[in-house]
């Protein structure tokens, strides 16, 4: 039964320090915000 639980603390443990280095490496790598640039022009086809 002690290993039961050893095992789970184990993975609780593991799951936590994975979790926290995907956190980590989100906020040390923030994703860039799309360019509010104007919209594509060359996609829409000419309207004269």
């Amino acid at each position: 039964m002690e290993t039961i639980i050893l095992a789970v603390v184990i993975a609780v443990v593991v799951l936590g320090a994975l979790g926290g280095l995907v956190v980590g490496s989100r906020r040390r790598k923030p994703l860039p915000p799309p360019p509010p640039g104007p919209p594509d022009i060359t996609a829409a086809p000419p309207t004269e």
